[in-house]
């Protein structure tokens, strides 16, 4: 499940939302499902419902560091 904090990625072009690939943060996910995220470099704000999540977007894994 998201949580705020986690990046997630455009996987399917979603509406006129069609940057294919860009990385989203999300902001909030409320109780009823509901998914805030911000794209655009973080100066717009878009919401989704978790089925459109898993028809659109991936969420991205944070790689290890290595050290």
């Amino acid at each position: 499940m998201l949580k705020k904090g986690d990046k997630i990625q455009l996987a399917n072009p979603m509406g006129m939302f069609k940057n294919v690939g860009e990385i989203c943060e999300v902001v909030s996910v409320e109780e009823d499902g509901m998914i805030a995220f911000t794209f655009g470099d973080g100066l717009h704000l878009g919401v989704m419902s978790e089925d459109e999540f898993e028809k659109y977007f991936v969420k991205v894994e944070a790689k290890p560091n290595k050290t």
